[in-house]
């Protein structure tokens, strides 16, 4: 699947706390409020000497309730699966490092090592970065992951490749993680779109999550983000390649995307409007294909119907039928939205090709001087209105293409997008988030290397 980037989230403040009535349980739980550190049990569920039912507990931190978590002691900092359990970054014959970045578990990661050290095969290390304050934390974290692999490639003769879509390797010589959602996935891409696979085995992007404070800032920061997304994308356009062949695309992945499955992938009309909802968001989520349910411990292939129809049991499969969906079916299900921007409990940026180390810092703090900025997320809402949504649409589609060379409202793409950095540059100006250096997160928008404009190819044309 596609490499996944950076988690950037603020810390709320502000938060009211409710009065406490004392010798009361409101919640019925049997612990009275002024002992009770759960107020919001649900009903008939068994609670602690504090009034926590296991649903609302997460004893070891890794984000997966203890209720639904199999793997209950995971070490803290590990990347776990929806089940709580650790995930192997990769599985094969020779491991390399005991403990691996951000996953401190012993022999977790493993590497197939090509022994006559030809470039033959690629492979995708992908990294979900900790919910951080800022983006220097945030660039820190990728750096220290990517040097221990640096370190890792230089001793095996092995180079690392910045870019968005392998550049060598053939569909037909990939094979996939062997994982029963992955073989369910590949069985049904080719039903709905001609470049799945491709998705599956050969694109990379880096991502920025993003927090919201309530329903009307979520909503801005959701179509804005929709809005000038093609624009995002323009501008970090880097994969050129493919089966060692440039192709006259600027943008590999992104054109793999867009034949990938129309019905979760891409950006949404609804998604563009000034009167989005959230329940518009959860209507079209329920009606997209649903991949898989895990049942007693069996996957079963749902691709035949919506999450509606499994939700309302209008399926015929008698197991399927009987089976009451959970809210981590529903979870599961959000996960396998694929659109450029896409809604969980943060808001994901998902639209951008992987690129070189200072383009993965880039990325994220892009989007934090843009959406973290009250005065910029203000103006772009305002601006953006009064944008076509077919011309929206249409500059998605031709970006792959010439990338920031690409027309918008009259005038070259890249004028869009010198606008755009200069509006996070000040949002993050403002900020005032400082490193070691004492240099604030503007650092991260712009490469300090004197040698990258000897060393860009102009793909753009």
């Amino acid at each position: 699947m596609e490499q996944h980037g950076k988690m950037v989230r603020p810390k709320c403040s502000g938060e009211s706390l409710s009065s406490i009535s004392l010798g009361r349980s409101f919640n019925e739980d049997t612990v009275t409020d002024d002992l009770d550190t759960c107020p919001d049990t649900p009903a008939g569920e068994d609670v602690d000497a504090d009034g926590c039912a296991d649903s609302q507990k997460d004893t070891d931190g890794d984000g997966v309730t203890d209720d639904v978590d199999t793997c209950p002691n995971t070490p803290s900092g590990v990347v776990v699966d929806a089940d709580g359990c650790a995930i192997p970054l990769f599985v094969e014959d020779v491991t390399f490092i005991e403990n691996v970045y951000p996953n401190p578990v012993k022999d977790v990661l493993k590497i197939k090592l090509n022994q006559n050290l030809e470039v033959k095969d690629i492979y995708f290390v992908d990294l979900s970065g900790k919910i951080l304050k800022n983006v220097h934390q945030t660039c820190t974290e990728s750096y220290e992951h990517l040097r221990e692999l640096k370190e890792y490639a230089e001793l095996n003769k092995l180079c690392i490749l910045g870019l968005g879509f392998d550049p060598i390797s053939k569909l037909e010589d990939l094979t996939f993680i062997p994982k029963e959602r992955y073989k369910i996935m590949s069985e049904y891409m080719p039903k709905v779109g001609s470049r799945g696979l491709d998705m599956m085995t050969r694109t990379c992007t880096v991502q920025a999550n993003l927090d919201y404070f309530n329903e009307t800032d979520l909503i801005k920061k959701f179509v804005v983000s929709n809005r000038i997304q093609p624009i995002v994308m323009g501008i970090f356009c880097n994969s050129p390649f493919r089966e060692s062949k440039y192709n006259n695309l600027v943008s590999n992945r992104i054109y793999t995307w867009q034949d990938t499955d129309d019905q979760r992938c891409g950006i949404k009309r609804s998604f563009l409007n000034n009167n989005f909802s959230i329940e518009e968001y959860v209507d079209f989520v329920l009606e997209v294909k649903n991949y898989f349910l895990k049942i007693n411990g069996k996957q079963y292939d749902t691709t035949d119907y919506t999450f509606n129809e499994l939700l309302t049991k209008n399926t015929a499969n008698k197991d399927l039928s009987n089976y009451n969906i959970s809210i981590q079916d529903w979870i599961n299900h959000l996960s396998t939205i694929f659109t450029e921007v896409r809604l969980k409990s943060y808001i994901e940026l998902r639209g951008a090709d992987a690129g070189k180390w200072e383009m993965i810092c880039a990325l994220p703090a892009f989007w934090v001087g843009i959406l973290y900025d009250d005065e910029n997320l203000e103006h772009l809402w305002k601006e953006t209105s009064s944008w076509q949504e077919n011309d929206i649409l249409n500059l998605y589609q031709e970006v792959p293409y010439k990338g920031l060379n690409s027309n918008f409202i009259n005038s070259p793409l890249y004028e869009h997008g010198k606008n755009l950095l200069n509006l996070a540059n000040k949002g993050l100006e403002k900020r005032g988030y400082l490193n070691s250096e004492g240099r604030d997160e503007t650092c991260l928008l712009y490469t300090s290397d004197a040698a990258d404009e000897e060393d860009s190819v102009d793909l753009g044309g």
